[in-house]
């Protein structure tokens, strides 16, 4: 599934990213890193974070998981969040969304 980036959608989710950031103190490196990445993967990582409400170290294990699983398979992180067994977890996540941080793993 191909998301489709135009340039102010591009300086959006880097405001936003920024913004994220900010509001967690995630630590200056690991913004670095997030803004370096392709456009795609960085807003990918961006609605993963804000839709299972990460924080932040959740968020920098995240990423460094999503990065060594890309280079390893010669994907990218967009590729890799946008798989079913992904999506799932989203889609609990988001299910059981009830005011608690309580949620479960779709092992299906």
């Amino acid at each position: 599934m191909a998301m489709r980036t135009t340039s102010i959608e591009v300086g959006e989710t880097a405001d936003a990213i920024r913004q994220w950031a900010a509001q967690r103190h995630l630590p200056e490196a690991h913004l670095r890193r997030w803004l370096a990445l392709a456009d795609q993967d960085r807003a990918a990582l961006l609605e993963l974070a804000e839709g299972l409400r990460l924080r932040t170290g959740q968020l920098v294990t995240t990423l460094e998981l999503v990065e060594e699983i890309a280079v390893r398979e010669s994907a990218t992180i967009g590729m890799i969040l946008v798989r079913p067994e992904i999506r799932r977890i989203r889609l609990v996540r988001s299910a059981s969304s009830t005011g608690s941080d309580a949620w479960a793993f779709d092992v299906s």
